[in-house]
């Protein structure tokens, strides 16, 4: 899980916003907050692994 967890920060780091486009600011701040709870998860993942 926390293997899928990176890999989906490292997707959302790699998009590239589209300003041009309808939403797309709304989608770019979803896009941060999911980063944000996903960084989350792998901290307490990590800490209970450990």
């Amino acid at each position: 899980m926390i293997e899928d967890l990176r890999e989906l920060v490292r997707a959302l780091d790699r998009r590239v916003p589209r300003f041009d486009r309808s939403g797309e600011s709304r989608i770019a701040r979803d896009a941060a907050a999911l980063k944000d709870l996903a960084l989350e998860r792998i901290a307490r993942l990590d800490r209970l692994e450990a």
